[in-house]
């Protein structure tokens, strides 16, 4: 880095003219609030200067976001600046916030339809918190203002292990508050009723399944676990065809039998197919059988139109 030397400045007074040791180049700088605030030692001016030509939030954005409620942490990410510009502006709306919750501590609580006086805000909150057996020392106050310039009075505080909230809105002009949320309600009610300590409540597991179940009436007898009654289906009525029939145990018996041993029976033999007897044909006792005979040759006819050969019967058989 260089070292610059201040040499003039220019006649109108805008900028600066500088130059680097013996005879070097030289430079100009502009006059602006940013350099006369350095040069006067307001460091915080400077940075405000700064986070108006890096951030496109003005710091009166900044101020404005604070005041309802952001943190810088928050803003910081927004803009894309460090949160250490951020802080600059912060302290002032803090206090400021601060104060307009003490002032809305020290009004009246009005209720819709009521117009007789009433403790104040702070004075009816300690009562009631104390009663729980709140310390002094765990209750916050804050505040936030909103579009419409009422003010968002809000309080925490631990009871029983849980961070509980509540909000009242506080009007600065009239000084009046009225409950925002149920907690706030609760709190600033007349009939108000001391919140018993929450205990934890232990369930049995049961499934789902099992509360849709009719449940099974106490038996007077004990059976033998190992060989369960018979079960019937009983009537199913009139529901409807969608509803499987319904299993009920059978009574008890009167008394346990031994159970009679399963029977043995042969083997079936294999399968064969039947076979069916052929048919036996005899002769007739007067039946000859016939010699053979030789062929006789016919002479010859004169050729005519075949007639059809005449077939006689055979010899019916008796058998």
């Amino acid at each position: 880095m260089q070292e610059l030397r201040l040499v003039a400045v220019s006649e109108d007074g805008t900028y600066l003219v500088l130059a680097t040791a013996g005879r070097g180049t030289r430079f100009t700088l502009p006059v602006d609030d940013r350099l006369r605030a350095a040069v006067r030692g307001n460091f915080s001016r400077l940075g405000q200067y700064e986070i108006e030509v890096e951030s496109p939030l003005r710091p009166k954005e900044i101020q404005a976001r604070i005041r309802a409620g952001e943190t810088a942490e928050e803003i910081a990410a927004t803009a894309g600046i460090p949160v250490e510009r951020v802080r600059w502006f912060e302290g002032p709306v803090l206090q400021e916030r601060e104060y307009m919750a003490q002032q809305a501590q020290r009004c009246a609580v009005r209720l819709p339809g009521e117009a007789a006086a009433r403790p104040t805000l702070g004075e009816l909150v300690a009562e009631r918190l104390t009663r729980r057996g709140v310390p002094a020392d765990e209750i916050d106050w804050d505040s936030c203002k909103r579009d419409d310039n009422l003010w968002r009075i809000k309080l925490g505080y631990v009871w029983n292990g849980h961070t509980r909230h509540a909000e009242w809105l506080f009007d600065p002009r009239r000084r009046h508050v009225s409950p925002y949320d149920d907690e706030a309600m609760r709190l600033s009610s007349d009939d108000y009723v001391e919140p018993q300590a929450e205990e934890a409540t232990v369930r049995p597991f049961v499934p789902r399944i099992a509360g849709k179940l009719a449940p099974v009436p106490p038996r007077d007898y004990d059976y033998d676990m190992a060989e369960p009654p018979p079960l019937r289906v009983a009537p199913t009525g009139n529901l409807p065809d969608h509803f499987s029939p319904r299993f009920t145990p059978e009574a008890a018996p009167a008394a346990f039998q031994e159970p009679e041993p399963p029977r043995v029976t042969a083997p079936a033999p294999p399968y064969q197919e039947p076979r069916y007897a052929e048919p036996q044909v005899s002769a007739p006792a007067n039946y000859a059988t016939p010699e053979p005979q030789e062929p006789r040759h016919a002479p010859a006819q004169p050729h005519h139109a075949a007639a059809e050969p005449q077939v006689s019967a055979p010899p019916a058989r008796q058998v």
